[in-house]
């Protein structure tokens, strides 16, 4: 949610976004999977229109990702997830086999300090496989 779809506690859809999410949602089976609190994400379950995933089990852990599989009812190489973070949301699909497409946060200034420490890191090591 956070950077990816809203901004960092954002409850509304940024709306850079909202034409790719309609269209995606559209088209195919989505959920949310959130590292945020339960209120917040039954919230954003509600305005987006979409299930959440509702164990409190954190990503990048494999539980997450298995309740997103069982509620699409989809297999792992079925399944997409769609992230900003290298080390939450596409390290824990790949370790599935999962797809992954890794957006670029649009708003990482508002983030905890602890967040954009990682996301340096985060760069650094991508730094290593993008061309």
């Amino acid at each position: 949610m956070d950077n990816t779809l809203c901004e960092y506690g954002g409850e509304v859809i940024n709306e850079k976004n909202r034409g790719s999410f309609d269209k995606i949602r559209e088209e195919f089976r989505t959920c949310i999977i959130s590292n945020t609190s339960p209120c917040r994400r039954a919230m954003l379950t509600k305005y987006f229109g979409v299930p959440a995933v509702l164990t409190e089990t954190k990503k990048p852990r494999a539980k997450p990702y298995q309740e997103a599989m069982s509620i699409l009812e989809t297999s792992a190489s079925e399944t997409a997830m769609v992230g900003d973070r290298l080390l939450t949301d596409i390290v824990g699909a790949n370790k599935l086999g999962m797809y992954t497409i890794k957006v670029n946060p649009f708003d990482w200034w508002s983030e905890p300090l602890v967040i954009k420490v990682a996301r340096g890191f985060e760069s650094f090591v991508l730094g290593f496989y993008e061309e």
